[in-house]
């Protein structure tokens, strides 16, 4: 049941488990069986949803984007920084 459903939370699993099974568990002893078989809670992530102009402005960048053509062998790529060199000033 938790391998079928894995955004359940354990409180969903107890109002289910005894419809299933017959038995009586505590959502204690369910997250204790989902960690066991190594499944471990996962909160995702806050995104703000894109609005319609947001849409149309990334569709319109990738579009005017398409043929970019640029010779990356002449890019150099470094995570270097002057920010914390004295000398970089």
């Amino acid at each position: 049941m938790g391998m079928d459903d894995r955004t359940a939370s354990s409180r969903h699993l107890v109002a289910r488990w005894p419809t299933a099974t017959g038995a009586l568990l505590s959502a204690s002893s369910i997250r204790q069986r989902l960690l066991h078989r190594g499944l471990h809670v996962r909160v995702s992530l806050y995104r703000i949803p894109l609005t319609a102009n947001h849409r149309r402005l990334r569709q319109h960048w990738a579009h005017e984007h398409r043929v970019w053509h640029a010779d990356w062998h002449q890019v150099v790529f470094s995570d270097e920084s002057c920010r914390q060199k004295p000398s970089c000033s």
